[in-house]
């Protein structure tokens, strides 16, 4: 009887397991988990085809019946839900301490990924108590050939501990909307560095556009067929360095003894087998966590070697690698001194250092010493020109039409979103043109696919990038690109945060990330939290021409416009607190950054540009008697000083002139 109450209870939890297991959900559904505040909200996954779902959050209780192919999907109405924590029951499964409040998608390329830890507001925002009412989900970077379910990644609360890993922008959206609000807000951080438009674009919105789609079937065939294609040529390139006496054929060995000289001019002269050397410093927490070396483009394989012992190889892809990281776990190396040695086999004639970066508390930019190994006589041109031609570097998996949409944004979908925040635009300046058409393309499908044709999407102009020029008639690739952005404001419910104050010359990733985090926050505090604050830039409506001086109108003034008194200095790098002088391109006027264009298509910049107006600026230029149309803050890394009451910057524009 003993045995058979066992084999009954045994059945009865195998029973309890098996239906417990049928149910899965997205780990977006998991512990801490933030959900909309809408009448609307899905909670979707898969079961038995068939089974009884019973969705339960609070007052909340749905039953819907899994479809043939086990999908589900509960639609909850949690527009009064508590802000307080509560569980969230799928049957047997309970998603514990689960919010209710704004769910905000972080999307784009490195300025929205630029971690907290790289920003120049980490070390005040250390010091700022945990909000667990802040919860993001880094999403794992996963690009897809097709649309998929899959996603990798979990919920974390804000706190001190764990603000570094998080999106600097979003950080500071989050923030403030909640320090504004009391409201509960979880960011879904989906963003990967280096990424163009076309990668978070779903196939749907790129076969709009014949002419991107078919660029996007060229970049899939090369991509696929690279490997073939460099498997090739390093079978090719080895067959040349044996035929022309160049093999690496000496066991590698740690040369301790050896007559080490400078480095002169990060030159390699000739060719052989090259050993280069210096000295970094590891912290107790680098030491513990583990650090990663960050090694750039050399044109030649290498291994790295530290304190005399091999570390890691490139092997044949150093042809390949555009950047080599080799991390180095923790453990592996006590805190201190340390030295990095790297041994090159170049088999071709001379190849230039460029300097490693360790990621550390070092700086190994200088003070290099070289050691050769073995030597090869120099090749004559002849030779040279017989040498195989390298396939270049493989097109990165990341940057291949739609494969970001299909891993990192579809999984989601039907995810019930509150909005959308958005910074990129670098990787498409090249094509400014054809951005202003698809990026608009792209916010529409994401809005069909997410079944919401008013969710809000907000997104960050370009920063100022690059010199500042003297030269009214350059174009430039930022100025075009930012241009471009502006059409995507033409769609409903869309706003932009202008940050042409925040940018440095020399880093495309200008650390001040709460300027534009605070500026995308004033706009959903305004628009979708209903709070009556400024949030918008001036931006120009109309102009009227009137005796060879120009005057702009703009709207959301909040008041009045204001000149900004310009700095001494502008900045170049923050990271190594590098400045220039700030050069003024209209030096008698009390504004910045307006040119105007005459009759043969020529620019000027502008002798005045003055305030005359609560909403109004007027700009003339003597060299330009009789423009036809005016710009302002239309170069790559612009001066410009016009802001509004609320202290919002001006937004750049192009208008013709009647």
């Amino acid at each position: 009887m003993n045995h058979l109450k066992k084999f009954v209870l045994f059945l009865t939890l195998t029973a309890v397991g098996t239906l417990a297991a049928a149910i899965k959900l997205p780990a977006f559904f998991s512990d801490h988990a933030v959900l909309a505040r809408h009448k609307e909200v899905p909670v979707f996954g898969t079961a038995d085809p068939g089974e009884t779902v019973t969705v339960t959050l609070g007052d909340q209780k749905v039953k819907v019946a899994a479809d043939e192919k086990g999908y589900f999907k509960a639609v909850l109405d949690l527009s009064d839900a508590p802000v307080t924590p509560q569980n969230l029951k799928v049957n047997d499964l309970v998603i514990k301490d689960v919010l209710v409040g704004g769910v905000f998608l972080a999307s784009g390329q490195s300025n929205m990924n630029l971690r907290l830890r790289s920003c120049d507001s980490l070390d005040q925002e250390k010091k700022r108590p945990g909000v667990p009412q802040i919860r993001f989900f880094i999403v794992n970077t996963a690009p897809a050939s097709r649309p998929t379910k899959a996603i990798r990644g979990k919920w974390v609360k804000l706190s001190p501990g764990v603000i570094s890993t998080f999106s600097g922008v979003a950080y500071h959206f989050a923030r403030k909307i909640y320090e504004e609000t009391a409201q509960p807000v979880g960011i879904i951080q989906s963003s990967v560095g280096g990424t163009p438009v076309e990668s978070w674009m779903s196939q749907d919105a790129i076969h709009r556009f014949p002419n991107v789609a078919r660029v996007g079937r060229e970049r899939e065939e090369a991509y696929n067929q690279y490997p073939e294609k460099f498997k090739k040529f390093v079978a090719a390139q080895t067959a040349w360095e044996k035929k022309h006496l160049r093999s690496d054929t000496a066991k590698a060995v740690y040369p301790r003894n050896a007559q080490w000289e400078p480095l002169k001019n990060y030159a390699i002269d000739g060719n052989g087998v090259v050993w280069l050397r210096n000295n970094f410093t590891i912290s107790d927490r680098e030491a513990e966590k583990g650090f990663v070396m960050f090694f750039r483009y050399t044109h030649a394989p290498f291994s790295i070697w530290v304190d005399g012992r091999k570390i890691g190889d490139t092997g044949s892809n150093g042809w390949l690698n555009k950047e080599y990281r080799h991390f180095v776990k923790g453990g592996k190396l006590q805190p201190g001194r340390h030295e990095v040695a790297l041994r090159y086999h170049i088999a071709r004639n001379n190849t230039r250092f460029r300097t490693p970066i360790i990621f550390g508390n070092c700086d190994i930019s200088k003070n290099w010493q070289i050691f050769r190994e073995q030597e090869f006589s120099k090749l004559s041109r002849q030779i040279m020109a017989t040498a195989p031609k390298s396939p270049g570097v493989r097109i990165r998996a990341a940057a291949r039409w739609a494969v970001l949409y299909n891993g990192m944004i579809h999984p989601f979908v039907p995810t019930r979103l509150t909005g959308v925040i958005w910074y990129q635009g670098e990787s498409n300046t090249s094509r400014a043109w054809e951005y202003g058409k698809i990026f608009p393309a792209m916010i529409t499908d994401w809005r069909e696919k997410f079944a919401d044709p008013e969710l809000p999407f907000y997104f960050v102009m370009l920063a100022p990038y690059l010199n500042k020029t003297a030269d009214a008639n350059s174009t430039e690739e930022y100025a075009l690109l930012r241009n471009a952005q502006l059409k995507a404001l033409k769609l409903p419910h869309t706003a932009m945060a202008v940050i042409s104050d925040a940018g440095e010359a020399k880093d495309i990733h200008p650390l001040d990330k709460k300027t534009p985090g605070e500026r995308l926050a004033a706009a959903a505090l305004k628009n979708i939290y209903g709070k009556d604050i400024p949030c918008s830039s001036p931006m120009a409506t109309h102009a009227k021409l009137n005796k060879g001086a120009v005057t702009v109108f703009f709207d959301h003034t909040y008041g009045s416009l204001n000149a900004r008194e310009l700095p001494a200095t502008h900045h170049l790098c923050k990271a190594k607190k590098q400045t220039a002088p700030l050069i003024r391109m209209s030096p008698d006027a009390q504004l910045e950054g307006f040119t105007l264009k005459d009759k043969d298509g020529k620019w000027h910049w502008a002798d005045q540009a003055e305030i005359t107006g609560a909403n109004q600026v007027t700009v003339s230029a003597s060299a330009c008697p009789d423009p036809v149309m005016i710009r302002y803050n239309f170069q790559n890394n612009p001066t410009c000083n016009l802001f509004n009451q609320a202290g919002f910057p001006a937004a750049p524009f192009e208008l013709i002139l009647q």
